[in-house]
């Protein structure tokens, strides 16, 4: 039986690329001083490893020797390896390797490649940089912006992102800008000084990524700077404000070409809501509305049936090839291997390929009625000016308040996306059983993004447009059955395995869905409308607010319970509330205490429940809470941000006038 093989066997392997880049045999070469260096990480200490010499084998500073040749193929080899070995999910040992790299010298060894003579080493360094950057995270980000990683890569992109890029007489200029940029995005996403250095570069970056978009036919390099183009203008009105005359029509062009990719659009989307007055006209709004719907259609059954179809075919598709080809005609049965396991590849990348649209355009619309400023969120205090916090509670107390409809709102309203992404709620309620664990990952991001958009909704459609859209009560139940559902699964998983597993990873459910819930009381309760929430649904609530991994779902589960004691209700169901409220009050977060705090200034303002408030020893509790609460602040002020710390003052500032409150009422 013949054998699948490599498309270059051994007896090419030291025949060099027409190209001039380095032979199969350079490249492996390059790829063994990693692979040993990997395996001796098996057998032997990591000290002892750059020490001793194994038996001829390479050392890292051999290996990264490579990299300052004089012989431009050993470079090229040399970064083709460092690319190669860390594509791809990170292990342990390969962890471990880019730690040694690192503190044997690589960023200042590599970094010097990407301006390097040869255009093809260029191009390999760029690629090595971006899959260490990715593979790395966030401390290998930041250490490659400290070693000024952005002046090469602002250099090179100055030099290729010109008018009218010639792909023909300059071939590598296109792979080229989109490995610089993967990369730039990859830094700016990670770390917040590559963002600032890339803002402060504004006037050189912009216009180059302007000619890229100009740049006819080539989808991979739009996208790539479309994805560079989001990460910069991300909530950074500085740069925002800054982009050319020439921008605003080359997304618009973009947008409205349907020759160019769902994903290419989309997070042309999400830059163009970042520019300055989109969200704020009707008409901008409406010419995004097209494409958001188009990627955020959904068909429950077409859904699972891909999803069934994609499991199926996971573990076969794992057994994916790239690029091989089999040499004897006669193996029928090995032929026929190798097109199933492509056809599983794509079945398994057309699955990720629509939840990545679905995810992105929820995401979306979520952050177009989130992101709008719809006031003045009014004056900041100085770290102690608790007379400013005084008088501004004064007059925001005697403002008369009302809910202003943004404009994405009321385009979305008319356009009845609620009803929509309700329907998308339910048809994820529950998940299909026997699907592969990738597969029900994707489900558990499909239920996040799709939980967070009707939050989004219910908080910023009008009051018409909500009751239009969808029943309150049946949402509230609707929600709290996908809770459940996730909470069995994570029963069920926990009973099948010997040890916990990570409940951080439902964290982010947990949160959407008591976002949800929150939302939904709150709305009832500032609009006067009708919402049942039964003594059984606060299980749940009281659960998730004692319980859950994520602190935003605590927040928001101890909100609806404060946002529940404005309403009236009786003294048992207020010692309920009482003993959540004072359980959650000992934890560690201090956003959680703040909100617990607030929630007990709301629902005990009312003197009706002051016997449940003296039966609880609330007074001793907040008394000990106000002590410790002022030395938390100044001791954790410089790692918490900055919005937190002055909510936390204000929040103890409250605490102290309500002590003395009810110190003076209940004598």
């Amino acid at each position: 039986m013949g054998k699948v093989k490599k498309r270059r066997n051994i007896s090419h392997k030291n025949v060099a690329p027409p190209t001039g880049g380095p032979s199969q045999a350079e490249i492996d070469d390059a790829m063994e001083g990693l692979d040993d260096e990997v395996d001796a990480n098996e057998t032997a200490d990591a000290a002892t490893t750059t020490v001793a010499a194994r038996g001829g084998k390479k050392q890292v500073p051999d290996f990264l020797s490579g990299l300052t040749n004089l012989q431009g193929s050993v470079r090229e080899a040399t970064c083709v390896a460092l690319a190669s070995f860390f594509a791809g999910e990170g292990t342990p040992d390969k962890l471990k390797m880019l730690d040694k790299l690192l503190n044997a010298g690589l960023l200042k060894k590599l970094l010097p490649r990407v301006v390097d003579p040869s255009t093809l080493v260029r191009l390999h360094a760029l690629g090595a940089l971006r899959n260490i950057s990715a593979f790395g995270g966030l401390d290998v980000s930041e250490s490659m912006t400290s070693e000024d990683i952005l002046t090469p890569c602002i250099k090179i992109v100055v030099e290729y992102a010109v008018d009218n890029v010639d792909g023909k007489a300059s071939p590598h200029a296109v792979p080229i800008l989109e490995q610089v940029f993967a990369l730039l995005t990859n830094l700016c996403e990670s770390c917040s000084l590559a963002l600032v250095q890339a803002t402060h570069q504004r006037h050189a970056l912009l216009p180059a990524l302007l000619h890229s978009l100009h740049v006819a036919k080539q989808p991979a390099l739009h996208l790539e700077t479309m994805k560079l183009l989001l990460v910069l203008c991300d909530n950074n009105p500085d740069l925002s404000q800054s982009f050319p005359a020439e921008f605003p029509p080359a997304l618009l062009q973009i947008l409205q070409s349907p020759e160019h990719s769902t994903k290419l659009r989309l997070t042309t989307i999400g830059v163009a809501i970042n520019l300055p007055n989109v969200l704020e006209n009707a008409q901008s709004v409406g010419l995004l509305l097209p494409v958001l719907q188009s990627a955020v259609a959904y068909d429950p059954i077409g859904v699972v049936g891909q999803a069934q179809a994609a499991s199926e075919q996971w573990d076969l598709a794992q057994q994916d090839y790239g690029t091989v080809e089999v040499f004897a005609d006669e193996d029928v049965e090995e032929r026929e291997h190798v097109e199933k396991v492509k056809k599983a590849v794509a079945v398994v990348r057309s699955w990720r390929e629509n939840v990545h649209i679905l995810t992105l355009g929820l995401e979306l619309l979520s952050n177009m009625l989130a992101n709008v400023e719809l006031g003045d969120d009014g004056d900041e205090w100085g770290s102690d000016d608790e007379d400013g916090m005084e008088e501004a509670a004064q007059t925001q107390g005697n403002a008369a308040t009302s809910r202003p409809v943004s404009v994405p709102a009321q385009v979305f309203g008319a356009e009845n996306i609620l009803p929509h992404v309700y329907s998308i709620v339910q048809s994820v309620v529950t998940v299909p059983a026997h699907l592969a664990a990738p597969v029900v990952d994707d489900f558990a991001a499909i239920r996040e993004r799709a939980l967070n958009c009707l939050t989004n909704l219910v908080a910023n459609l009008s009051v018409a447009d909500l009751t239009r859209g969808c029943d309150l009560n049946q949402v509230f139940q609707v929600v709290l059955a996908l809770y459940a559902d996730v909470q069995s699964k994570n029963e069920l998983a926990l009973s099948k395995d010997l040890f916990q597993p990570d409940r951080a990873n439902t964290g982010d459910v947990d949160a959407a869905v008591m976002a949800v819930l929150s939302a939904l009381v709150l709305r009832s309760v500032d609009d006067n409308l009708p919402l049942n929430v039964a003594p059984e649904h606060l299980g749940a609530v009281l659960a998730s607010a004692q319980a859950s991994p994520s602190v935003e779902a605590r927040t928001s589960a101890v909100r609806l319970l404060g946002t529940l004691g404005k309403k009236a209700h009786s003294l048992p169901e207020n010692k309920v509330l009482a003993v959540c409220l004072s359980a959650v009050l000992r934890d560690t977060d201090l956003a959680v205490v703040c909100e617990v705090l607030n929630a007990l200034f709301d629902i005990y303002a009312d003197e009706q429940y002051d016997s449940v408030f003296h039966e609880v020893k609330f007074l001793t509790s907040l008394e000990h809470v106000g002590a410790g609460m002022k030395s938390k602040i100044k001791s954790e002020a410089k790692s918490l941000d900055r919005e937190l710390v002055a909510h936390a003052k204000e929040t103890r500032l409250n605490l102290l006038r309500f002590i003395k409150y009810k110190k003076q009422h209940l004598k």
